[in-house]
């Protein structure tokens, strides 16, 4: 190309300088070994590097969901792959201290595709060792290519594959989650091999161009007005509950930092997609900014799921916030007894029921709607209630009770039988003699009913 340019331009070369030039140009080609050409693998090369990949798959694949057990690794990675797919975060928790997030990054993007998921193999650690299986022989293939490439010999990559498959410390290591499995991918997919290994072509060789290389441009930063003022008045905020799996019965507790002095705080609640939920009691930052243990009462109204607790500052419009997990427990109750007859008392005692509610008490056969309403009693200040009711004239069979809380609809229920009246009289004789009184016993009516003997 320099040639072509000086004939354009016309100026005159000592002699002997276009034969050195050319001469640079071919040397490091004419230098190169078969190896550093890049020569494509012969049959023979193909053969032994499909074995290589069969003992990859084979000696890391047998038993692959039993050996090794389950480590706490493998389910922090597949945890965090979890969050970024249904939580979109790269974690779970408020705060981690972890590895840099491209690792569960790749296992998140390998789970997308699975039909089910973090099931697809049975349970999520199980997805993610299959993920491990094909990253492993993925790298038995770049291995086997970059020793070929580097010494020239197939012997060699034969036996780098060979202890990289069947070495005891990578049968252990590399069927676990882990992100050191993903880094030795990367290492081996190093962007300067990436072409040549894919298609068996030569290294590009250094250009020995006597062309001088453009001075470096030299810029200068400007900083904007009051750009420092701003970034020293900028002030991370944070918030951290003291557990995340909650029930209605368990109030939020949390701290926080990051706020002004005395400033006061607007706390909510709201759901996935961000939109309010309810509005908690206001708090006030301490004098460092900060917000001791505070305790807030879950509203009765919130329903189970995931949900965001939010702090903001009024003055500052500082904000952060925390997930939690909400779980409903259904309430409990016994009774006395669970057979009964009709007219007769039954006394019952339950719990998990909202602090003060009333509940009322409904018989039916059906369901909860169509039950009649036996009695109402209150819930005391832990939501226990207690109290007796009386079964009514009804058939004979299997029945349920519901238990239905007012406030917070949550219904509970317990089978109950009534048992049918079956009357029976037997006397003291049955020959008497006229105008003589005669006796009997039996059970001929309900409790306390008069009966008539005719």
């Amino acid at each position: 190309m320099q040639v072509i340019q000086e004939e354009m331009i016309r100026v005159p070369q000592p002699r002997g300088q276009k034969e050195r030039l050319k001469q640079d140009y071919d040397e490091p080609h004419l230098q190169q070994s078969p190896a550093q050409r890049g020569d494509r693998l012969t049959v023979f090369g193909r053969v032994l590097l499909l074995f290589s990949l069969i003992t990859a798959a084979i000696s890391h694949g047998y038993h692959l969901f039993l050996y090794p057990l389950y480590i706490t690794d493998e389910g922090i990675y597949m945890q965090q792959a979890w969050s970024v797919l249904r939580q979109g975060r790269l974690s779970p928790y408020t705060y981690s201290y972890d590895h840099a997030p491209a690792g569960w990054l790749v296992i998140a993007g390998w789970v997308s595709i699975l039909p089910h998921q973090f099931e697809a193999f049975g349970n999520a650690i199980n997805t993610g060792r299959v993920l491990m299986l094909l990253v492993h022989v993925a790298s038995v293939f770049l291995l086997f290519q970059s020793t070929r490439r580097l010494s020239g010999s197939l012997i060699a990559a034969v036996m780098a594959s060979f202890l990289f498959n069947l070495s005891p410390l990578a049968v252990y290591y590399q069927r676990q989650v882990l992100l050191d499995n993903l880094m030795v991918f990367t290492v081996n997919l190093a962007p300067s091999w990436v072409s040549p290994l894919l298609r068996g072509a030569p290294e590009p060789a250094a250009s020995r161009s006597p062309a001088r290389p453009a001075p470096p441009v030299r810029r200068r930063l400007t900083t904007a007005p009051g750009a420092a003022r701003v970034a020293t008045n900028t002030r991370t905020t944070s918030l951290q509950l003291q557990g995340t799996d909650l029930t209605p019965k368990v109030p939020l507790r949390f701290v926080g930092s990051g706020f002004l002095p005395g400033e006061a705080l607007v706390v909510t609640i709201q759901d996935h997609a961000g939109q309010p939920e309810a509005q908690l009691a206001p708090l006030s930052a301490d004098q460092a900014g900060q917000i001791s243990t505070a305790t807030e009462a879950i509203p009765i109204n919130l329903s189970p799921g995931t949900h965001m607790l939010l702090v903001q500052g009024e003055s500052s419009h500082r904000s952060a916030q925390a997930s939690f997990h909400l779980h409903w427990i259904p309430p409990t109750v016994q009774l006395d007894t669970y057979t009964v007859k009709p007219e007769q008392d039954v006394g019952f005692a339950g719990s998990g029921f909202l602090p003060n509610e009333t509940v009322e008490v409904r018989l039916g056969t059906t369901g909860q709607g169509l039950a009649q309403v036996l009695a109402t009693v209150s819930a005391n200040a832990g939501g226990n209630v207690a109290g007796r009711f009386t079964v009514p004239l009804m058939p004979e069979g299997d029945y349920a009770l519901f238990f239905v809380g007012q406030q917070s609809q949550a219904p509970t229920s317990v089978g109950l039988n009534v048992q049918g009246f079956h009357p029976w009289v037997v006397l003291d004789t049955y020959a008497p003699s006229p105008m003589l009184a005669w006796g009997l016993r039996g059970r001929a009516s309900l409790p306390t009913k008069l009966c008539w003997c005719i």
